[in-house]
């Protein structure tokens, strides 16, 4: 994923006026985001497409009682 996925997300982040951040490792990122649920949907397509420079097979989204169980990627 990388530096240009994380470019890529906090750019997104900042066009649709969501709270967030993005941890990207090399072949896994965290994005952790809150806002109304149409918009961090918007980011979910978003993200999906990604940019050219990464591959991006899927998106999972958890809720954040989910997330406090996870380990988030090595930057």
């Amino acid at each position: 994923m990388g530096e240009a996925f994380g470019a890529f997300v906090e750019a997104r982040l900042a066009r649709l006026g969501l709270a967030g951040s993005v941890q990207a490792g090399a072949s896994s990122a965290w994005v952790d985001v809150s806002g109304p649920a149409p918009l961090v949907d918007m980011l979910e397509v978003a993200c999906l497409l990604g940019p050219i420079e990464s591959l991006v097979d899927g998106v999972e989204l958890i809720s954040m009682a989910e997330a406090s169980n996870l380990q988030k990627p090595e930057p």
